[in-house]
């Protein structure tokens, strides 16, 4: 691409004439590329020719050749952020009077623009709380609590219709919520930040702790008033939800699921987001406070280190200016620690007298500790530590449980074997069912048998295609599979094996 082409082709981001065109490559799809040479002209103290700043920027890991870096400079020139004057000096011949041989510098304006720029690129953007759902979610509890004491409730499109509203906005809030809450564990639990990601977590505290956490706790106690009337009528709720729905039949035969608020569970779900106490609001409040002494031990961390006064910041200036000079170490320590009290860095001592001055803990003299003391030593000032607590009746329960548990899933298993085509399982066994045939859909075709078979808790199942349906029945549910029969077994036995057979093997196994 030649530069005109360059030029037209970025000529359509800004159709204005005067300085503010300067901010033309920020909206640039070379912004980057535009930045990186602003970086390199406002830290250079002359102007500088194309291949300089080539040069420069291989030294930044940004690879660009001439003839780009000539192009973007010459957008650059065209919206005033920076000039550029040929360069003579060093001419032989009319070629190399072209735009590669000028000269470049920055403009103040350019200066400026620039600058605002990268102080907006280190800006940290916070993952904003959606406050206007929360606002949403009030508004449509307070409503279904108004209508349930006006006795409204059974205007079902309107009641439903409220529904939707409060559970679509819980659910963008309660995202919100929880990422805001991720970013700030992710460094509230470190003491070792450093300077950029210090200022970043202040910046989240201060937005949250601020703005953010008064007006969730002030939106969470006035839908917690409204839930505290709405309580006693979860169920006609859901049911108002369900019966609004076009798929309401549907949905009560058990084929699909209702959407959000169509089930009671989901109104008490609902209820214990919004305590006050322990809801999803309150912890959010108590992670900003849990966060704020990680905070102020990193600043204090921070601002210890970076003191020019103290002498861990002098002996690592020191380490710094001995490591970059290798040949002049010896004579810069001399010099730094020469005419100074605390030049003995490692704590060796001038005179041999000075160990009989001060002598070490280890070679002083021994002291004899009363043996009232030594008691109380070993054992502590309060008595001594209580024995490891026994845990033989919790082993004892666990055990019982897992027993329980075993049984359970035993009679479920001998249940699906022994039942018939189409006949209703119990709850346990028709959960278990119906993870075998999910496996088994998502098993892979047999290419002798071409069917499929998966296993789950011990169940195998097989499903081949047929002319008949296969139907799962249970306690207020059915799952049916069109064309396709479905056959139950133990793992690694086959699909025709008798079900006497079946029986006595699981048995055994179990």
């Amino acid at each position: 691409m030649t530069s005109e082409a360059a030029a037209s082709s970025e000529s359509v981001i800004i159709a204005v004439d005067d300085g503010r065109s300067v901010v033309a490559y920020w909206l640039s799809e070379h912004a980057d590329e535009y930045a990186a040479i602003l970086d390199v002209l406002e830290a250079a103290v002359d102007d500088l020719r194309p291949t300089q700043i080539v040069a420069r920027l291989r030294t930044q890991e940004i690879t660009l050749d001439d003839d780009a870096v000539v192009r973007r400079l010459e957008s650059l020139q065209r919206w005033r952020a920076v000039t550029g004057r040929p360069d003579p000096s060093d001419a032989r011949a009319a070629a190399q009077l072209l735009a590669r041989n000028f000269r470049y510098a920055i403009t103040g304006p350019g200066r400026r623009v620039h600058r605002l720029y990268a102080d907006m690129r280190t800006q940290q953007v916070l993952r904003e709380i959606p406050i206007t759902n929360l606002n949403t979610l009030v508004t449509a509890l307070e409503v279904l609590a108004t209508m349930s004491r006006d006795g409204q409730l059974r205007d079902i499109p309107a009641v439903a219709s409220h529904v939707r509203a409060a559970f679509d906005a819980l659910e963008n809030l309660d995202s919100g919520v929880v990422a805001a809450e991720d970013a700030i564990v992710a460094m509230a639990e470190r003491y070792d930040l450093d300077t950029q990601t210090t200022d970043e977590l202040k910046g989240l505290l201060v937005e949250y702790a601020t703005r953010a956490a008064m007006h969730l706790e002030r939106g969470v106690a006035r839908a917690r008033a409204a839930l505290d009337e709405l309580r006693p009528r979860f169920d006609q709720l859901a049911d108002a939800s369900v019966t609004a729905s076009p798929d309401a039949d549907k949905i009560r035969a058990g084929a699909i699921r209702a959407a959000r608020g169509g089930a009671a569970s989901e109104w008490h779900d609902l209820d214990a987001w919004c305590d006050q106490t322990d809801g999803r609001v309150a912890r959010f409040v108590k992670r900003l406070v849990r966060a704020i002494p990680t905070l102020h031990a990193n600043v204090r961390r921070l601002t210890s280190s970076s003191e020019q006064g103290t002498t861990r910041a002098r002996a690592l200036a020191l380490a710094r200016a001995c490591h970059a000079h290798p040949a002049l170490a010896e004579q810069l320590a001399a010099a730094t620690l020469g005419d100074h009290p605390w030049r003995k860095l490692y704590g060796a001592p001038d005179e041999d007298d000075t160990i009989d001055r001060v002598p070490s803990w280890r070679t002083g003299p021994q002291i004899a500790v009363p043996e009232n003391l030594r008691r109380t030593a070993r054992t502590g000032s309060r008595g001594r530590a209580a024995a490891p607590r026994d845990a033989a009746d919790a082993r004892a329960e666990i055990a019982a449980r897992q027993e329980l548990r075993r049984l359970e899933h035993l009679r479920a298993l001998r249940e699906i074997l022994s039942a018939r085509p189409g006949q209703e399982l119990t709850h346990t066994a028709a959960h278990l069912a119906h993870a075998a045939v999910l496996a088994a859909i998502r098993g892979r075709v047999s290419t002798s048998t071409r069917s499929r078979t998966g296993t789950s808790d011990g169940l195998a199942c097989t499903i081949a295609a047929a002319g008949t349906d296969a139907v799962i029945c249970g306690p207020g549910w059915r799952a049916i599979l069109p064309n396709h029969t479905v056959t139950f077994h133990l793992p690694g036995r086959a699909p025709r094996t008798t079900r006497g057979n079946e029986l006595a093997s699981a048995e055994r196994t179990s």
